[in-house]
């Protein structure tokens, strides 16, 4: 039995980026992370064809943007 390994690829990339949007509103998971995982995963899979690494690189730098502004947010919150 031969199995095409890339389906398993992009089924656990789709359930991480799902995941992941659910993470943007349930506060117990790391959304924006997990959607860069998902990303980078399915581009990982596809030999970065269908996403590049340009693209890749300017999600990357959004993500930890994002996680820097929820940081600083988390911060000033208690602080407040």
């Amino acid at each position: 039995l031969i199995m095409d390994w890339s389906i398993l690829w992009w089924i656990l990339a789709g359930l991480i980026m799902i995941a992941g949007l659910i993470g943007t509103v349930v506060p117990a998971l790391p959304g924006v992370p997990m959607v860069f995982a998902g990303l980078l995963l399915l581009a990982w899979s596809t030999g970065f064809e269908p996403v590049g690494l340009g693209t890749l690189g300017v999600l990357g730098v959004l993500t930890a943007v994002s996680i820097l502004i929820d940081f600083l947010a988390a911060s000033l919150a208690q602080n407040g």
